[in-house]
């Protein structure tokens, strides 16, 4: 057993212009471009578009039609748009492949970072955070620059009836069958905030009712199972877009989650969802999670947010009821069981224990008593601060200094983030050194084919013509273009070669490298001839 697998944080960022003299789209922009003189001082090539060849967002996983072996074909020789001068300019102005191997782009009018792959919960947490690092230099930049005032914040929602996701992915073996991972994951997706979610104040997409509630997608969820992310959003996403293997892997795409500034429960979040993954990869679904069929899940959800008591009991399907801590600790006990029999014996690695421990010790003592966790769960210490707060200046929860308040907590300027001052101060756990995330905004991950994409940017920036995620396209002399294909998230990360890295000193050298190592290289010169201007 372990939580070690593919995976990897999408956050889209909320923008507040207190001058409102420009839209969210023209600061997202606007912050892109500062982003890029900031790294450029610094000696970075910050140059690369993004490749949206072989894209394919809207697949569904429940359409039996494709072929998906098609499809990992089409991913490796579909055809690089060959733009213009201007043309290029435009789109390598609306995003960004940086040099950690993430991608810095503007998506419906916010600005978004999707974090490199990763290999483990924790290292995904300091990429995330590292994410927060480089939107803190576009806005500072930005503001040397402009002197805009525009403030990004990691939430989800602006109170008004906008929301804005942070999406989780996982790579997950494609032999479980969907319906069992729609079966496992339905109830715990549901009930999951009760542990780590991110706390808001409002109720109801535009806030039409005062008060605090533990998520802050709750109110957004309008369906059980569907590929869409921005309208009619799931409990389950069916999306289909490996960006591997098609006929060995699926990306689980998770939409309901909030955007975390607390460590501690980004690391929870991912591991205790890559666990039950790994239920299901290697003992199938247990029957104790399907006996958690609820009867109406999109009810459960606001249900689950807005019970602050954490002792409404949710209708199971069966006729029994139970309570959202209670689902958890089903979930959690299934793991340990497994864990405690080391299948094959297999000894899981610490990360896991360390996982199955926390899953297990929150449940606790939230069952106890929810103010036991402030300083461990961030929607408590979040309520906690807002009680202090109301009992002191007498204020209901329609008075707009909680509002405020809640805004302030995911603002991530340098001295305003409240949980990063919590985190100076011990309330909340440090989970890594400072210096390691500060080297994650430049450094890719290593043990994935992040490693590989970024090197080569970091090496070779003005050969590399466009990178994604399974893919990176180089530029050789006379502009013709090499399409290098990184399908396996892991094999396919060439990590095999880092220590042969150093001795290549030009593009032609990766490419004798990497075809020595047995990884085709494409290339079609009618296909991939740099457009003229």
């Amino acid at each position: 057993m372990t939580v070690r697998r593919i995976m990897g944080i999408e956050t889209e960022y909320g923008i507040v212009d207190p001058a409102g003299t420009h839209t969210a789209e023209e600061i997202s922009l606007d912050l892109i471009a500062a982003y890029s003189h900031a790294v450029g001082d610094l000696g970075f090539v910050d140059d690369v578009a993004w490749d949206l060849a072989g894209e394919m967002p809207m697949l569904d996983t429940r359409n039996p039609i494709v072929d998906r072996r098609h499809i990992a074909d089409r991913n490796r020789v579909h055809q690089v748009a060959s733009l213009t001068a201007q043309e290029r300019s435009w789109q390598r102005g609306t995003t960004k492949v940086l040099h950690n191997g993430a991608r810095f782009y503007v998506d419906h009018g916010h600005p978004e970072y999707a974090s490199p792959e990763c290999i483990s919960p924790r290292q995904a947490v300091i990429y995330d955070r590292a994410g927060e690092l480089i939107m803190r230099r576009a806005m500072d930049r930005l503001q040397e620059e402009t002197g805009s005032g525009a403030v990004v914040y990691k939430n989800n929602v602006d109170g008004k009836g906008a929301a804005y996701g942070c999406h989780e992915n996982y790579l997950t073996s494609r032999s479980v069958p969907f319906d069992d991972i729609v079966e496992a994951l339905v109830p715990f997706l549901v009930t999951r905030p009760v542990l780590v979610g991110a706390g808001r104040v409002g109720i109801g997409p535009a806030s039409e009712e005062a008060g605090f509630q533990l998520s802050q997608r709750a109110d957004y969820i309008e369906t059980i199972v569907g590929p869409h992310t921005t309208y009619s959003r799931p409990i389950v996403n069916t999306r289909d877009e490996p960006h591997a293997e098609p006929h060995l892997h699926r990306r689980l795409h998770v939409i309901t989650g909030d955007a975390n500034c607390v460590p501690s429960n980004t690391l929870l979040k991912l591991g205790m969802t890559s666990l039950l993954l790994w239920v299901l990869e290697t003992s199938g679904l247990p029957e104790e999670w399907k006996s958690l069929r609820l009867t109406d899940p999109v009810a459960a959800v606001r249900a689950v947010s807005r019970d602050l008591s954490l002792t409404e009991a949710l209708e199971l399907a069966d006729g029994r009821r139970m309570t959202a801590l209670e689902i958890q600790s089903v979930y959690q006990q299934t793991a340990q069981a497994l864990v405690d029999q080391q299948i094959n014996g297999y000894r899981p690695d610490v990360e896991t224990l360390d996982i199955l421990d926390r899953w297990r010790d929150t449940i606790g003592l939230l069952s106890d008593n929810w103010r036991k966790t402030v300083g461990d769960v961030e929607w408590a210490t979040k309520l906690a601060l807002l009680e202090a707060r109301r009992e002191r200046d007498g204020l209901a929860w329609d008075a707009p200094e909680l509002a405020a308040m809640d805004l302030q907590w995911s603002d991530i300027r340098s001295g305003r983030s409240m949980p990063e001052r919590l985190m100076e101060r011990g309330v909340f756990e440090t989970l890594e050194a400072d210096e390691w995330i500060k080297e994650a905004e430049f450094t890719p991950p290593a043990g994935t084919r992040a490693w590989f994409r970024g090197e080569l940017i970091r090496r070779f920036p003005e050969q590399v013509y466009s990178a994604s995620w399974h893919s990176i396209v180089v530029e050789l002399d006379g502009g013709r273009l090499i399409r290098i294909p990184m399908t396996s998230p892991i094999a396919g990360c060439l990590a095999h070669l880092e220590d042969r890295m150093g001795e290549c000193s030009t593009v032609e050298d990766i490419l004798t490298l990497v075809e020595s190592a047995g990884q085709n290289i494409l290339a079609d010169p009618d296909v991939y001839a740099k457009g003229q201007p």
